[in-house]
């Protein structure tokens, strides 16, 4: 650090390429760190990981299929990101208490028309520009609608505002050229932010990107680290490049063992989820005030 600013204007010539060597060692530290789990965090409310499953989401054939949110849900009062299983115990609860149901997380009162259309959702975002979760929600309303450039927009917001599905996102519609000019460079920057940000399809494309650029070291930590996040096609990758000898023995064998803890875990996580919601419909009469 500077003492002040003259100080700064001073020695910035002599200092100028050793900060810009020293960022890109504290990038590359960020990038390749170990990470659990994934983009998504934990459910504010069972305190377990979001569910992500990589593989259905890749084995996808139509957008149809491309539906990761479907085991998360949300209320439009607090944007908070909480998953089904724990809305719909609270739901479930509400009406044994007879009581009408709140939003799981801040308990405000719920409102009747949550169902909000592009435009309202939109107005909402002007005035909650610093909401990652709501402007995801009306970039992909605009995408529905076929605005590609305005969904671009929400998406590169959230992503200003540390959001990895944005970024990834956003690093998509770059390499595709969908609803913006195609470039491949910023979209290979986006998608090494997403995989920092612990995005599992991110942190694989990221490996895949190196790989192609003939970087095998930095392509090899990108699949050991996405193996351990439940990316199986990474596996595959590793397993080639055992074969063609630039992965060890060692590092495809731990990357099969965090990939298995990794699904173990995730199915573990559903299975308490799903007691959890059993045990909320035992003796249940549903019915209002």
């Amino acid at each position: 650090r500077y003492c002040g600013k003259v100080c700064q204007a001073n020695d910035w010539s002599q200092h100028k390429q050793l900060c810009k060597e020293k960022k890109k060692a504290d990038r590359e530290v960020m990038l390749f760190q170990n990470q659990e789990g994934n983009h998504l965090g934990e459910c504010p409310i069972c305190l377990l990981p979001l569910l992500f499953d990589a593989d259905r989401i890749m084995d996808a054939e139509d957008e149809k299929c491309y539906h990761f949110m479907g085991e998360m849900t949300h209320s439009p009062c607090c944007w908070t990101v909480v998953c089904t299983k724990c809305f719909d115990a609270h739901i479930i609860t509400a009406c044994k208490e007879q009581k009408k149901p709140t939003c799981p997380f801040c308990r405000c009162k719920t409102p009747e028309d949550s169902d909000k259309n592009t435009d309202e959702l939109l107005e909402l975002s002007i005035d909650h520009e610093n909401n990652p979760t709501l402007l995801m929600k009306v970039g992909a309303l605009q995408c529905r609608k076929g605005n590609n450039g305005a969904a671009f927009t929400c998406y590169k917001k959230a992503a200003k505002l540390g959001d990895a599905q944005g970024m990834y996102f956003v690093s998509t519609m770059l390499h595709l050229g969908i609803g913006v000019t195609m470039n491949h460079g910023k979209a290979a920057a986006y998608v090494k932010k997403a995989a920092a940000g612990g995005h599992p399809l991110a942190r694989y494309e990221a490996g895949m990107d190196e790989l192609c650029r003939g970087n095998t070291i930095r392509a090899v930590k990108h699949f050991c680290i996405a193996a351990s996040q439940g990316v199986t096609k990474s596996l595959e990758e590793l397993k080639n490049g055992y074969r063609s000898g630039y992965v060890t023995k060692s590092e495809y064998e731990q990357a099969l063992r965090s990939n298995q803890k990794a699904k173990e875990a995730m199915k573990d996580n559903e299975e308490t989820r799903q007691q959890m919601l059993a045990e909320s419909k035992r003796n249940v009469t549903f019915h209002y005030k």
